[in-house]
Formats: C-alpha cells, structure tokens, sequence
C-alpha cells in the first residue's frame, strides 16, 4: 500500500515576539548600566573664567613644565622623590595646601599621576593655579 507523502512546511521562528524581547533587553541593560563620568578629559586646566583662591597656613608650590621638569617651591625636583618630600611637609603642618602650577602642553595622564603622588604623600588640599581668560584659549 502506497502512503501519501505529507508536504512538511519549513521550520520557522515566530518573530511576532521579537520586538518585545529586544524592548525589554534593551530597558534592562539601560537600568543595569553603570555610566562613568569622564574626569580628566573634559578640563581645559590652563585658563579659567572664574576661580576663588583659597586661604591656607602653608601653601607648597609645585610646578610641572611642558618639558617634564618639576620644582616645589621654586627648588628643581625629582618626580620619585616628590611624595617623600610632600609627606614630610603634611607631618609638619596639618593641612598644607599644594598649589599646582602646571603648563598648557602636560599630558593628562602625567597630571593624573602627580594628583596620585600628592594624595598618597596624605595630602588633602589641592588647587590649580590657572590664568584668567576665557576657556576657549
């Protein structure tokens, strides 16, 4: 006895809920996210429209040049040797303020690691010197 063959559709994939999965995954990964703020790139350090100075006992100077070389209080410095002399400075006076001086063509990243080597030297006062102007110098 012969069978009739039975026509057998092409498998497929509903899509009718598709566009409700994708909705909900796309409202999950947007509540879940953790967005981080850019802190570095975003600061034009050399000029400034507005700025307060700030009143402190001691105030340390320190002073970056374009060219990498590095003076605390007008005394020629070693980057390695900046953190042992800031912590000597912080366990003589309280609450020294370290006054950056730092020219327009420094890299971020060496300006990030000198904010490091000043907050692991236990300081907690810090202010950029900047000339007044308009941002867009």
């Amino acid at each position: 006895m012969r069978l009739p063959r039975v026509r057998r559709t092409a498998p497929t994939i509903p899509t009718a809920s598709m566009a409700d999965i994708a909705f909900l995954l796309l409202i999950f990964f947007i509540c879940t996210t953790i967005f981080r703020i850019e802190e570095h790139g975003m600061v034009d350090l050399p000029s400034a429209n507005e700025g307060r100075t700030i009143e402190a006992k001691t105030r340390v100077t320190v002073e970056l040049t374009g060219e990498g070389s590095l003076m605390v209080d007008q005394q020629p410095s070693d980057p390695g040797s900046l953190g042992a002399l800031l912590a000597a400075r912080a366990a003589a006076d309280r609450s020294p303020l370290v006054s950056l001086r730092i020219d327009r063509d420094v890299p971020s990243s060496l300006v990030a690691a000198l904010i490091e080597t000043i907050k692991g030297a236990g300081i907690r006062e810090l202010e950029f010197v900047v000339e007044a102007g308009s941002t867009g110098d």
